[in-house]
């Protein structure tokens, strides 16, 4: 008996640690409920294209489809703003909300057996600020006005227009074409329109209104430079103009008024005396083939130019190329920057040449030079150079021993003669069987290059000749060799369609897809 009560308390104890055991085990089962179908696993949730809410989530077997469903919330489902039923094949599953909005999801499996549906896998994300403004065409800004454009139909209820804070609401007609045009602005303003529906911002597109013209088509342009006092800007109409040579003999800014629309001037720049800085912007400069002007801007004794700046011009039918300093003008700073050259022989002289004289640096960026040039740059004195996102096509043609190819760097060696070329891409450039044998190359020799040179990230198509002398491969200058892909190089549209050449920004950014 009393072996007996021994065994029986033992027992009793044990059956009390094994149970006391079982309680605090975890489930090794997440879901053992066979009468439902697994809920969707891994449930996950991105933004695409600022609005749009991309579901993706693991198929579970013996789901016939899946049910989606969307609240404005964070995860309480009170009221359910949209709903679908999802087939693996749909997956990953988008729609588009809102901008700006949190959202929340929930999905779960509905059997192709008869089990019942499984819970709810549920996650929540916020939308961006959408933004369904269209771009404005250049004529669509004026001075005291803008046509503004958006995807027709869309629900939208008032602009709010800066600076000034003005709520100005858009009619059904509007609405439904997805045109309205702002009235009563105030000229050569910067100005931000946000589109709102309701509270909720659709979009927001800033512009800058012309400014009112000062010199039109009839006008004397050459007079009003003249008469024009230091460091005024002259803003200029579309048409055309003849000038001849416009000598500078104070700081100046000639501005096309339209960046659509440029004026075109037949005539040239001259420096002769000291000046602070003279910009160009957004004109057009015809040489008239050549016959009366040699080069855009061209350098006479005297000349003590601290700034140039040429922005977004057209230099063509010049005889020779874009800067001459043949005489002993001194030059601060030169930028040339989303610039188009072109249709110059260079029979005569150099694009950017520079033979005398003294420059400090020289810098050009997002531009494109084609059919044009004996030489491009003649570079002869101490200077900083900088070629960035340039194309150039079809340059340095002439065939003779003048020719000392795409870039000569021949000033004084020093710390202060540099030459960076990165992100610039060539085409069809050199001189196909030349008789001058080092006729359009990259480089003559060692004495044309006594400049430090800096490669980065260029690509060589289809040229001529132009690896002879210094260098002899394209790696040699850090340059790939793919084919741009140009749409029609002959009538001067260079859009790229190489995606990879795109990838890796080389050329002027304008031709970009």
């Amino acid at each position: 008996m009393k072996a007996n009560k021994i065994f029986i308390g033992i027992l009793a104890i044990t059956c009390i640690v094994f149970t006391g055991c079982d309680d605090k085990r975890d489930p090794i089962i997440e879901e053992l409920d066979f009468d439902r179908v697994l809920g969707p696993a891994n449930l996950t949730a991105r933004i695409r294209n600022l609005t749009t809410i991309e579901l993706n989530w693991n198929l579970r077997d013996g789901a016939d489809h899946y049910v989606v469903e969307f609240s404005e919330d964070s995860l309480e489902f009170g009221t359910i703003i949209f709903a679908d039923e999802v087939t693996a094949d749909e997956l990953p599953y988008q729609h588009t909300f809102a901008g700006e909005t949190r959202y929340s999801a929930r999905v779960k499996a509905v059997s192709s057996e008869e089990l019942d549906d499984s819970k709810w896998a549920t996650i929540t994300i916020e939308t961006a600020q959408e933004n369904i403004f269209l771009p404005i065409p250049g004529e669509n800004v004026q001075d005291i006005y803008a046509i503004l454009l958006w995807q027709a139909g869309s629900e939208v209820t008032h602009f709010l227009i800066s600076p000034g804070d003005i709520e100005r609401p858009i009619t059904d007609d509007e609405k439904a074409d997805g045109e309205a045009t702002l009235e009563d602005l105030e000229g050569s303003t910067d100005y931000t329109v946000t589109l709102y529906n309701g509270t909720k911002r659709r979009g927001v597109v800033t512009f800058s209104t012309l400014e009112a013209a000062d010199i039109y088509p009839g006008d004397d342009l050459l007079a009003a430079i003249t008469n024009a006092a230091e460091g005024e800007e002259i803003t200029i109409a579309p048409g055309e103009y003849t000038t001849g040579a416009i000598a500078m003999t104070k700081s100046i800014t000639l501005k096309g008024q339209k960046s659509y629309d440029r004026p075109v001037i037949n005539g040239q720049i001259t420096c002769g005396t000291t000046v602070a800085s003279i910009a160009v912007e957004d004109i057009i400069f015809d040489g008239n083939g050549g016959t009366l002007f040699n080069t855009f801007f061209n350098t006479v004794a005297g000349c003590n130019l601290a700034s140039l700046v040429v922005d977004g011009c057209d230099l063509r039918d010049f005889r020779d190329g874009i800067i001459s300093n043949n005489a002993s003008g001194v030059y601060g700073s030169v930028t040339i920057k989303n610039t188009y050259a072109h249709s110059m022989s260079g029979s005569g002289g150099d694009g950017l040449d520079f033979r005398g004289g003294s420059i400090s640096s020289l810098t050009v960026e997002n531009s494109t030079f084609a059919n044009a040039f004996r030489s491009f740059l003649r570079m002869q004195v101490p200077c900083t150079m900088v070629f960035k996102n340039c194309t150039f096509y079809k340059i340095s043609m002439l065939d003779n021993s003048n020719n000392s190819g795409i870039f000569r760097a021949s000033g004084a060696a020093g710390p202060t003669n540099t030459l960076d070329v990165r992100n610039c891409l060539f085409a069809e450039t050199g001189v196909l069987a030349p008789t001058n044998v080092q006729s359009g190359n990259f480089c003559r020799n060692a004495g044309n290059m006594l400049a430090v040179p800096t490669y980065a990230n260029n690509n060589i198509h289809s040229c001529y000749n132009l690896m002879v002398g210094l260098y002899t491969a394209p790696a040699q200058v850090s340059a790939t060799e793919l084919n741009p892909g140009f749409v029609d190089a002959a009538n001067g549209d260079f859009t790229v369609t190489n995606q990879t050449i795109i990838d890796n920004n080389i050329g002027d950014p304008r031709w970009f897809q």
